[in-house]
């Protein structure tokens, strides 16, 4: 079964409280979010630097800071959500490292893999933050 890795659950989840928040324009904590969410907050920080150096949200500092969405919600895909927070985002190990794979001159199963991980990448590239809310 496919699974969303944790990180990627959670930085979904901390960007959700964010938009949720993002009338007010105002920053949110990520204490807030972690504690309303009940993730680990020390967790929540390394997802959060993530997310920040890869341009989907922005930090301030002091009394009144946070974190707030630098785009919309309709414009911040699963996908982007994915590669900021993920090394290693394929669907099976060898199309993360062919050349590492044992069984890359013989293998007759990486043309199918390819098919569904193109046809897995335009399905989260479609949906978005925006679905969530």
């Amino acid at each position: 079964m496919l699974r969303i890795s944790t990180k990627v659950d959670y930085a979904i989840i901390m960007l959700r409280e964010l938009a949720l928040h993002a009338a007010a324009k105002t920053p949110v904590s990520l204490r807030s979010i972690a504690r309303d969410n009940h993730l680990p907050y020390a967790y929540t920080m390394r997802i959060a630097t993530d997310l920040r150096k890869s341009g989907l949200i922005d930090s301030f500092e002091g009394q009144n800071g946070g974190f707030v969405l630098v785009r919309k919600p309709k414009n911040i895909s699963i996908t982007h959500i994915t590669n900021a927070v993920e090394r290693k985002k394929k669907l099976v190990r060898c199309l993360n490292d062919h050349n590492r794979c044992t069984l890359r001159s013989h293998c007759s199963m990486t043309p199918h893999w390819l098919i569904i991980q193109s046809r897995l990448n335009r399905m989260l590239a479609d949906i978005t933050l925006a679905d969530f809310i």
